[in-house]
């Protein structure tokens, strides 16, 4: 997040808060599950031991069902740290920052999304990332993040006046009435 801020939304500030990493987290944990096939006959296994322990791992056999518990694990942590982090991206006052950061969210839900509808067995490869229907979900979703913020910035800069409430004979405010 610090990069796309640095490079995108650069001379503006931005929220230093507790889940400005988050989505980078998420993401983090996606690329680990979506390079898995790849990473362990090479020798890397990024199962810490205790889990490798504790549900009976054995690394050479990443469709066991100790395997897939301990990816359906990283899945649902990889979706909380998105959300969190996609609550934060919203926040952000610098539009294109907001795009980077929600398509950047998108991106990796959508593999979660596919890792799901596997069964938690992870594929080598993903080649439907690539299909029309992934592009044009992204498109309307950048269309939907322009909207939205366009909105709140015309709100901010031509606020609605409140309401002009009067008090009732009794006055107190159970018996108000709008002018």
């Amino acid at each position: 997040m610090d990069g796309i801020q640095y490079f995108i939304g650069n001379g503006y500030p931005y929220p230093k808060t507790m889940d400005r990493n988050l989505a980078v987290a998420g993401a983090h944990l996606v690329h680990m599950l979506r390079d898995t096939r790849e990473d362990v006959p090479a020798g890397y296994v990024n199962i810490p031991i205790e889990d490798i322990e504790a549900r009976g791992i054995r690394t050479g056999n990443l469709d066991s069902e100790g395997y897939r518990s301990w990816v359906q694990e990283q899945v649902e942590r990889a979706k909380v740290y998105l959300q969190a982090g996609k609550g934060y991206i919203n926040r952000l006052d610098v539009l294109r920052c907001k795009l980077a950061g929600a398509l950047y969210c998108a991106r990796f839900e959508w593999f979660l999304d596919a890792i799901q509808r596997d069964g938690y067995l992870l594929r080598s490869s993903y080649p439907e990332r690539q299909n029309p229907a992934t592009w044009w979900r992204m498109i309307r979703l950048g269309i939907a993040i322009t909207l939205k913020h366009c909105a709140g910035k015309l709100q901010r800069n031509f606020p609605l006046p409140a309401p002009r409430v009067a008090m009732g004979r009794e006055g107190n405010i159970s018996s108000f009435r709008f002018k």
